[in-house]
């Protein structure tokens, strides 16, 4: 072989080893709280048609790879949103140039000394709360409001709800394309977080297991971590991330002649500062709750993904007698009715209540693909 004809070659090689190199550098980046570099679990990418692209791991990692397989373009643009920070804008052309990207992280307007507990007494907790449905990747639910919980001190007490403005969103074209193949997974009419519990208490039962850090404590399942209990000093919140489905790759279950698998089920829940780790409903700020899994109907041999975001923010807190509540005209259902129902535009003001805005992406598509019910 000629000298020049190796040379070519070599430098080909070369080349194609120095493009290999870019593209896996460029392959992953960081999310990271802005105020102390930590990961930022669980925050999710979302894009064109209100569709979630991709969700950060425990480790705040997200693929570009992944996320570009979902976006139409590289100047598409996309809307990054945890509970905990503020919404952020970026195209993957942004992306593709940075290592980590900083989310700034939300303040609180909550203040614990509104709470004052009653014996026999009614915890009131008022709170936007907003959720997400989609199947194979398309917009199939959205609802959104204000509602007042009523959690009574007794363990076995219901929870009694009163929904005060809240407005239903659905995909008629592909709810009715699916009809008849699958059974009604989804949660339609949508439903309200049940509050009483915390997220840790159910940890606990389960066997999970709290090592502590500088700043926390890891949380682990079968020798994994698969979450972690954040103090954040600066701004008076306790976070918990964790990965429900994190020792192992997806849970099944088969019944009625369906296959129901959960690929992902994270939390993060926000507390007002607690460095005993001890967490009570009252001082809840925020939780949110992201599914990932598919449904299989076995005998058409026919399967469908899904997707579920639930977030609840809470604005004020406050405690009424028993006698006080039982005079009152409440709910003890968390089904949301199929309809809507509001004095005021509402979604155009989260910012008074710093809770963040509906993503644009989400927001194009309420009235063009969902429509109200």
């Amino acid at each position: 072989m000629p000298i020049h004809t190796i040379y070519l070659t070599m430098r080909h090689l070369l080349t194609f080893y120095l493009l290999l190199i870019t593209t896996l550098s460029y392959s992953q980046i960081q999310l990271v709280d802005q105020s102390d570099n930590n990961p930022v679990a669980f925050a999710h990418c979302f894009i064109d048609e209100g569709k979630i692209g991709i969700t950060s791991d425990i480790n705040g990692v997200i693929s570009l790879t992944e996320l570009k397989k979902n976006i139409k373009s590289d100047d598409e643009l996309i809307t990054i949103q945890h509970i905990g920070y503020e919404n952020l804008q970026i195209t993957l052309n942004e992306l593709v140039n940075k290592k980590t990207v900083s989310l700034i992280p939300r303040t609180y307007l909550l203040d614990e000394a509104v709470v004052k507990p009653q014996k026999d007494g009614y915890l009131v907790i008022k709170a936007y709360f907003r959720n997400y449905q989609t199947e194979d990747g398309i917009f199939k639910y959205f609802s959104d409001g204000f509602v007042e919980y009523y959690i009574h001190d007794k363990k076995k007490s219901k929870t009694k709800y009163n929904i005060l403005e809240f407005r239903n969103f659905r995909n008629q074209t592909l709810i009715d394309k699916n009809k008849g193949k699958y059974v009604n997974v989804s949660y339609n009419p949508p439903y309200l977080f049940e509050l009483k519990k915390s997220i840790i208490d159910v940890l606990q039962k389960e066997k999970y297991t709290f090592v502590k850090n500088t700043n926390g404590q890891d949380i682990f399942k079968s020798n994994k971590k698969v979450g972690y209990i954040k103090h954040d000093k600066a701004n008076g919140i306790s976070a918990i991330s964790v990965d429900r489905i994190g020792s192992q790759n997806e849970q099944i279950k088969r019944f009625f002649g369906y296959e129901f698998s959960t690929k992902e089920l994270s939390i993060n829940d926000n507390y007002i500062l607690t460095e005993v780790d001890s967490f009570n409903t009252k001082d809840l700020v925020s939780k949110k709750t992201y599914f990932r899994g598919s449904l299989k109907n076995l005998k058409k041999n026919i399967a469908l993904d899904i997707d579920g975001l639930y977030e609840i923010y809470v604005i004020e807190q406050g405690w009424l007698s028993k006698e006080e509540v039982e005079k009152m005209n409440l709910s003890t259902s968390r089904y949301i009715p199929e309809s809507h129902s509001y004095k005021t535009n509402y979604w155009e003001n989260l910012d008074k209540y710093n809770i963040p805005s509906i993503s644009d992406n989400v927001n194009q598509e309420l009235g063009k693909t969902l429509i109200m019910y």
